[in-house]
């Protein structure tokens, strides 16, 4: 049972099905009932919604987009396990290769990776990550890894992350892939910005405008700004106010500028404060 249901913190939804499906995934590859050490119910409850402990693969021959995947579905926060669609899809994508849970099976051993550091990667989760590279002295090429991981199968956080990474050259890749670089990153933020995080909609909006990693173009920056204002961003309404007011790269429209400007203002954006105090505009 996924954890929000054990702690009666959501109603019943999909993804509360797509867990148990990852569990059961690990069930064929592992050929093991979960947590079978386990013999206190209350510990098992425990291990799972508060230490969001998960069971780790012994199967080396479990392809690492099978364990991937699994890893995602167990996902703590339930808006960040992949949708039925996107399972289905790595699954045939796996069946093409001519991958066969029963070969893997066959030739089980009790083995794990030969590198702690790619079990830890494999366990840790979108905002463990995010919390590594948060930390004054953390690990940030383990943070890297784990976005790329979750990027692959669907995360539009993780992709954001990734676009962030790269982006800001966070791990000092060498100069002659900047541009490269920048191209993969201003994709991602689209793909992060089509899945609904609002900061990947913003920075998209800034890639747009000023011609990073693609050609310059206001109408599409101005698009996915107002995106991130609908969602109560104030950077966003001041970036629509202010192009809409001084008619950059657009037609002139006091109107729309003064509005989004307000709006900003009122919501303690010191850009949009300066601008309506400039020019007088009332708020």
């Amino acid at each position: 049972m996924a954890p929000e249901k054990l702690l009666g913190e959501h109603k019943y939804e999909i993804k509360c099905e797509v867990y148990s499906f990852g569990m059961l995934l690990w069930e064929m590859a592992e050929l093991k009932i979960p947590y079978e050490d386990e013999i206190d119910p209350l510990r098992i409850f425990y291990k799972i919604t508060k230490e969001q402990c998960r069971e780790k693969f012994s199967n080396g021959g479990v392809p690492q987009e099978w364990k991937d995947l699994v890893k995602a579905t167990w996902n703590q926060n339930p808006n960040y396990r992949p949708s039925f669609t996107d399972i289905f899809n790595i699954i045939q994508e796996l069946s093409e290769q001519n991958f066969n849970l029963l070969d893997v099976n066959a030739n089980q051993t009790d083995e794990f990776h030969s590198q702690e550091s790619d079990d830890e990667v494999d366990d840790m989760s979108v905002e463990e990550a995010i919390n590594e590279y948060n930390k004054s002295n953390g690990n940030k090429l383990k943070a890297w890894e784990c976005f790329v991981m979750h990027a692959k199968i669907g995360d539009f956080t993780a992709k954001y992350w990734m676009a962030h990474f790269l982006h800001y050259n966070i791990l000092d890749w060498p100069e002659s892939e900047r541009e490269i670089h920048e191209k993969q990153a201003t994709q991602l933020f689209k793909e992060a910005a089509d899945g609904d995080i609002v900061e990947a909609q913003l920075i998209y909006g800034d890639c747009m405008f000023n011609g990073m990693g693609a050609s310059k173009d206001t109408i599409k920056a101005i698009e996915y700004y107002k995106m991130a204002a609908d969602s109560d961003n104030p950077d966003a309404m001041y970036k629509v106010g202010n192009i809409y007011y001084h008619g950059d790269g657009v037609k002139k429209d006091l109107e729309i500028g003064e509005q989004f400007l307000k709006l900003a203002a009122y919501n303690q954006q010191k850009q949009a404060i300066d601008i309506c105090k400039k020019y007088g505009i009332k708020l």
